[in-house]
């Protein structure tokens, strides 16, 4: 099965965007693919305490069930320091599955065999 990075760069600032690349990492997931995000621009705020909670789109499965589903099969939420930074959040906010990441540690996992999806 592949190891697939979903790069999601937005959150509440477009639900229907987030919500979509959430669903689309989970079914990856539930399908056996190893499944990994990473948060930038404004996605880094869904490895944020609360901030999924908020996130909603009539059309498709919640946002919140759909990281439920990654944390439960074991998907890391990789927030670049930088961005989590410039949000003004502290290390205390990051929500289970969620850890701070070094802009390198992207170029570490695509070497890993990660295979980066944009969203």
């Amino acid at each position: 099965m592949a190891k697939l990075l979903y790069v999601l760069t937005h959150s509440t600032d477009e639900p229907e965007r987030s919500t979509a690349a959430l669903g689309a990492a989970a079914a990856a997931a539930k399908r056996g693919h190893e499944v990994a995000l990473w948060l930038t621009d404004e996605g880094v705020r869904i490895g944020v305490k609360g901030v999924v909670e908020t996130i909603a789109s009539p059309e498709r499965r919640g946002a919140l069930e759909s990281l439920n589903l990654l944390i439960e099969q074991g998907a890391v939420l990789h927030c670049p320091r930088a961005c989590f930074a410039l949000r003004e959040f502290q290390e205390d906010a990051l929500r289970e599955g969620a850890r701070l990441a070094k802009q390198y540690d992207l170029a570490e996992l695509v070497a890993d065999g990660w295979v980066p999806v944009p969203t």
